[in-house]
């Protein structure tokens, strides 16, 4: 019984090894960070999508993946996806440094890491390039707000649950007050802080889906709202949203806003979840709407968010 017992758990142990492979360390690597990559097991010899997603504090890539359900999800609908990794080195908390300015500023510190890290995996697989996304959360979210500021051109769209805008605090200092009580400026303001990474930049910014509780007690849900301005800015959207959609899939937890720009098109998303604290939405189940893992920071919410963000993406056809 023991031997079967060992076996069983070394089966189970390569199994979920099976699922990441090793990034070779970048060179240069400013950032001191690591990454590992879901490989998609669907057979296709067209270039996929790359989903770039991001960690939250103590959390790596196996709890992000298992929480969210990347890996299932990039299996099933043929899509690579890139795990960044920060390291106790860098954090005791294995947070990204977002509030640190040599870390989040263009082509410094851990957000140029990162970014090495997309243009090592695009030599060394097919991506298509017009399909490069970013998802986070809570620091991790932040982090993926200074990349789409930064590498605009890089990304389609990005995700952030939990997060702030960039630019919000360059220091500790700021960034522990950010989190309870985030400065408020005018979205035209928020615009001109992130655009001070490209001056000579004048392409589109990436689209950008946001998730934020309102009875988060870690991030406040303020920030959210400022990160929405900021990228309602940035894509030349009007603040009021054109649709806005209460009872969302009928939970009555979920509003959904959308905001277009002058040409119509659908550039910011903004899901509201009325009393819902810091963690990651999911529906664990079989359903077609469903998955997602409960975890030290996911929640069964009837709610499987990470679909509704690949819904948004345009990577999931209704």
């Amino acid at each position: 019984m023991k031997i079967s017992l060992t076996l069983l758990l070394i089966g189970i142990t390569l199994l979920s090894n099976a699922q990441f492979i090793e990034l070779p360390t970048t060179d240069p690597n400013p950032g001191h960070l690591k990454a590992k990559i879901h490989l998609s097991s669907k057979k296709t010899s067209e270039a996929l999508p790359l989903v770039v997603v991001l960690h939250g504090c103590y959390q790596d890539p196996e709890k992000i993946a298992h929480d969210a359900d990347w890996n299932r999800l990039s299996d099933s609908l043929g899509f690579h996806v890139l795990y960044p990794e920060q390291l106790l080195r860098n954090n005791l908390s294995t947070c990204y440094n977002w509030f640190i300015e040599k870390d989040i500023k263009k082509n410094s510190g851990e957000v140029y890491s990162i970014h090495l890290m997309i243009e090592q995996v695009q030599k060394s697989y097919s991506i298509d390039k017009n399909k490069i996304f970013v998802y986070g959360v809570s620091a991790g979210g932040a982090m993926a707000s200074a990349l789409l500021v930064d590498y605009p051109e890089t990304f389609n769209a990005g995700a952030v649950l939990a997060g702030a805008p960039f630019g919000i605090a360059t220091n500790a200092g700021q960034g522990m007050s950010a989190m309870i009580n985030p400065k408020d400026l005018k979205p035209s303001e928020w615009a001109t802080i992130a655009r001070e990474q490209n001056p000579g930049y004048k392409g589109a910014y990436p689209r950008i889906v946001v998730m934020h509780g309102t009875g988060d007690d870690i991030v406040s849900v303020k920030a959210g709202f400022e990160l929405v301005e900021q990228f309602l800015a940035l894509n030349d959207c009007a603040v009021q949203p054109t649709t806005t959609t209460k009872a969302f899939q009928e939970n009555e937890a979920i509003t959904k806003l959308t905001y277009s720009n002058k040409a119509n098109e659908e550039r910011v998303v903004f899901y509201e979840f009325n009393k819902w604290g810091h963690f990651v939405p999911v529906d664990p189940g079989t359903g077609p709407l469903q998955g997602g893992q409960l975890g030290m920071f996911a929640k069964d919410v009837d709610f499987f968010s990470t679909i509704w963000i690949l819904k948004d993406w345009g990577l999931i056809t209704p």
